[in-house]
């Protein structure tokens, strides 16, 4: 075969797509617009929404199961972002961090070491692409509830945040978003992504 001998090769016939794409362009999956939640208003304001991911709650649950009779704790990894149309604040908690340290029967303290090893741990793991954006901890033997010591705690930064207390012994939680103001509103928890594995109720039910 003259062609074989010179190097050449039998040209295929372009495929259906090829031939499409030749003409109008390789072939783009259509956006989908971001799903924010449905907004819920209370007394004429805007309730915050904190959604929780799979993974976040899978570490979060090891840790409160960690020693149901003291505290434990966890720095919460995310993002909080504002809806532009509804001004509605999101807490997106995609990861959580604990250096597997627990409290005693009735405190648990957010260590300067257990908050350096965490952001350590957020740039090796996100870059810039997520943030600390709050804090989980368990009232092993007591109802959820944020203490005074909690509520200095809190308020120790001025930042957006989202604060979590869960009550193994109890099946209760509360959640807050505090603004940069340090003024706290209770947030709904949307756990959608976990319902099967989400085993409180809010403390006021």
């Amino acid at each position: 075969d003259i062609m074989a001998k010179k190097g050449h090769k039998k040209k295929r016939a372009p495929s259906p797509v090829a031939k499409k794409n030749r003409y109008h362009g390789a072939a783009i999956a259509a956006p989908v617009p971001p799903s924010f939640p449905d907004v819920r208003r209370e007394e004429g304001h805007l309730v915050p929404k904190a959604i929780i991911s799979k993974k976040a709650w899978s570490k979060i649950a090891e840790v409160v199961d960690m020693d149901t009779g003291r505290e434990c704790g966890a720095l919460l990894i995310g993002n909080i972002l504002r809806d532009r149309v509804t001004g509605m604040n999101i807490a997106l908690v995609d990861d959580a961090y604990s250096d597997g340290e627990h409290g005693g029967t009735s405190d648990y303290r957010f260590t300067a070491a257990l908050q350096a090893q965490c952001v350590n741990y957020v740039y090796r793991e996100y870059g810039e692409g997520k943030h600390v954006i709050g804090t989980v901890h368990s009232h092993g033997n007591h109802d959820a509830f944020f203490s005074s010591v909690d509520y200095r705690m809190m308020t120790s930064r001025r930042s957006e945040e989202l604060h979590m207390v869960l009550s193994p012994s109890h099946g209760t939680y509360v959640v807050t978003f505090k603004d940069l103001e340090n003024n706290f509103v209770d947030a709904d928890l949307d756990v959608s992504a976990i319902m099967n594995s989400f085993r409180y109720r809010r403390d006021d039910d």
